[in-house]
């Protein structure tokens, strides 16, 4: 199953070298492949495969840069339990030294190198290559311990008076390369689109206390947004963007007639209170908002697919209609002069009205909204740079957008004493697509498609 895993890595990296190709030229691919002998021929440790040879140890460190090394492929290790990895040139050496006295044989295959991409690390840069390795030794004067697979080599660049100096890195096994190549391609600038389907709901508390008098009912909404956010590691980022969202919700009344205790003023300014009576009425109210997230990005897996999981605020400006379909009859009392008023006086909003579903505006004492947000699902690459992410989203509205305060002619909150808080609700699945354009800033300009040649020395 490894080794089938370390080919479908390498298969992987085919696709990447013609993005490579002239990365470097002549000089430098000589350089290069210069350096990778030199290791070839010192990290074996020993000349007649019986001692190892001090001046070998000597040139081995020297080929490293201590800066830029911080992980050293133990191709080395001949039993589970021994270190998968070391953190300088000179743990590796030493392993081997220790484990392997009468030293290696290696062979790199230069005729094959392949630079794959090129990196920056610490204020320095340079270029990964892709080498086969053949090793063998005697563990520990015993066991014979084979090796050949590829190896991704990161050799940094130093420009100087008299050509560039290369020196040697990181050295990393297939599959750390691949999460390597994974967290480089994550980081970074992403802009994007998504969209979102799911149940709204306008929660009103009074509403919801006087469930033996109206039905209360959630829609099914669509909303859309621009996405921006900026990944710092593989696994946190930042994100922001601008959004628009729709949440519409029913509320039902059957056989109600009373009268209210609290009181509204009419056109003239006098007061009274409102003598309803309905048969049958629906109200359906629609919120519309233009969103403002700020939102912490997770992410864990591993390679580029990813789950993600989002959480923040979302800072809303709202704005509202409602419509009504059903029959009813309005009438007020005027406790100060101890009259009821129910003739159909239009002016007065007496009466009895049909509704056929007209839109009203829906006054609202605040225009903002501010709302929990949750996210999470899978984030899958699609191409180089491009994602795609599926998953499930909430919204949990935590202030009153003032909806029953209004009393508005014949909106529900007529029919409440004390409409109390109105809050926006949302959950739903969600759908996007992003881009990473620090990928595109960094990539080096391609020149050709033909493959790095590499030169006999």
């Amino acid at each position: 199953m490894k080794k089938i895993y370390i080919l479908l890595v390498a298969i992987s990296a085919l696709f990447q070298i013609t993005s490579y190709a002239q990365l470097v030229d002549d000089v430098k691919t000589r350089g290069i492949k210069e350096v990778l002998a030199r290791y070839q021929q010192y990290s074996q440790f020993s000349t007649d495969g019986s001692t190892i040879n001090s001046e070998y140890t000597q040139n081995f460190l020297a080929l490293f840069d201590p800066v830029v090394t911080t992980e050293v492929y133990n191709d080395m290790a001949a039993k589970k339990g021994e270190p998968f990895s070391f953190g300088s040139a000179m743990e590796y050496m030493q392993y081997v030294i220790k484990n392997f006295p009468y030293g290696i044989d290696v062979t790199l295959d230069l005729d094959q190198m392949k630079v794959v991409d090129k990196f920056q690390q610490k204020g320095k840069s340079g270029y990964i290559v892709q080498v086969n390795k053949k090793v063998t030794g005697l563990y520990l004067l015993k066991n014979f311990h084979r090796f050949n697979s590829l190896v991704y080599f990161f050799i940094s660049e130093e420009l100087t008076d008299k050509g560039p100096v290369y020196k040697m890195g990181n050295v990393l096994d297939p599959v750390s390369y691949q999460k390597y190549a994974g967290d480089k391609s994550i980081k970074g600038l992403y802009a994007g689109i998504s969209g979102g389907y799911g149940a709204s709901f306008i929660m009103n508390e009074g509403v919801k206390s006087a469930s033996e008098l109206y039905t209360m009912q959630m829609q099914t909404n669509m909303n859309f947004g621009l996405e921006l956010c900026y990944m710092f590691t593989r696994g946190f980022g930042l994100g922001t963007g601008i959004g628009f969202s729709t949440y519409s919700s029913t509320f039902s009344i059957s056989n109600f007639k009373d009268s209210m205790e609290y009181t509204i003023p009419d056109i003239e300014g006098e007061e009274y209170h409102p003598i309803l009576d309905v048969n049958d009425l629906v109200e359906t109210d629609v919120i519309k908002s233009v969103d403002i997230p700020l939102l912490l990005k997770f992410r864990t897996g591993k390679g580029r697919t990813a789950l993600y999981i989002d959480m923040g605020i979302i800072y809303s400006f709202v704005s509202g209609t409602y419509s009504l379909q059903g029959t009813q009859t309005k009438s007020g009392y005027y406790e100060q002069w101890k009259v009821i008023l129910d003739d159909d006086l239009d002016e007065f909003g007496f009466g009895t009205f049909q509704f056929n579903n007209e839109e009203e505006e829906l006054k609202l004492t605040s225009t903002s909204n501010l709302s929990a947000y949750v996210a999470m699902g899978l984030s899958i690459p699609l191409s180089e740079g491009l994602f795609m992410k599926m998953g499930v989203n909430g919204r949990y509205g935590i202030t009153d957008i003032g909806l029953g305060e209004t009393h508005q002619p014949f909106d529900f909150s007529n029919f409440i004493e004390n409409p109390g808080a109105t809050f926006l609700h949302f959950g739903g699945a969600e759908i996007g697509l992003s881009y990473n354009f620090s990928g595109l800033m960094n990539k080096p300009k391609k020149q050709s498609k033909a493959e790095i040649k590499i030169d006999d020395i």
